[in-house]
């Protein structure tokens, strides 16, 4: 009889130390699953400044060899975007934004009125699915790494960039709306110039270069110039404090 209690006690405990592994080797691989997820966020940023800063406006001085440079920073930028979703639903909607942006990306140089169109309502639908997608990931719950407060920056510049697809829809429709826009511009050419007015609309730069005539774009830059403003002081600043307070922790 003590024996076989004996043994029962035994089993317990090893089935006890059993589970007690299984949940935290599950621990451990979520753990790795989402480190990864956020690693991503920084390969994200690295993509796209490079993309914005470098290859997009070398692409809009028709720098032939830019056009694959912009081709292949945005194929795996998409592919991240698709990295960091979280959940089948996110990862679905995170597909259907990467096929949107490689879309706009690939028709970006052709003037044919049709696909102009299309390529600025998929640019402006790709990146909006992203800056969800993107959202999520840095404000999903877990520890705020470094990589969640790069991820926000990416965000933030997701968010000019979307914005500087609107303004292009809007160019497309109603070329007068705007001021100052280059003469005889083209595709490329016309996307670099809105998307520089929306980066300085967001950073309240205003340069003055191009300056917003039609009521709508007035709305939509006043819009995006408020966010510019709270953006930085409200989220990064949040992130930035969870992560301070996550180190102080730490070496506490």
């Amino acid at each position: 009889m003590r024996t076989s209690n004996r043994f029962r006690l035994a089993s317990e405990a090893g089935s006890d130390a059993a589970g007690h592994r299984t949940s935290m080797s599950r621990l451990i691989d979520v753990a790795r699953h989402q480190t990864t997820k956020d690693v991503a966020l920084t390969a994200m940023l690295v993509l796209q400044s490079s993309a914005l800063f470098i290859a997009a406006p070398l692409a809009a001085l028709e720098y032939k060899p830019a056009f694959l440079m912009v081709d292949f920073l945005v194929l795996p930028f998409a592919l991240l975007v698709i990295v960091i979703a979280r959940g089948r639903t996110a990862t679905f909607i995170a597909v259907a934004g990467a096929v949107l942006i490689l879309f706009a990306v690939v028709t970006q140089g052709l003037d044919a009125p049709q696909v102009t169109g299309l390529t600025s309502v998929a640019g402006l639908l790709g990146i909006l699915v992203c800056c969800v997608v993107i959202g999520m990931a840095v404000a999903a719950p877990g520890v705020v790494t470094i990589h969640r407060l790069l991820g926000a920056v990416v965000l933030y510049l997701s968010t000019a960039l979307a914005f500087g697809h609107s303004y292009r829809l809007i160019w497309e429709r109603v070329p007068e709306a705007f001021g100052g826009m280059p003469a005889n511009a083209g595709g490329r050419q016309a996307f670099a110039a809105l998307l520089h007015f929306s980066f300085t609309t967001l950073t309240s730069t205003g340069y003055g270069d191009i300056t917003p005539v039609h009521p709508l774009v007035r709305s939509v830059a006043n819009f995006e110039g408020v966010i510019g403003q709270l953006f930085p002081a409200t989220l990064i600043a949040a992130l930035l404090t969870q992560h301070l307070e996550t180190r102080r922790s730490r070496h506490g």
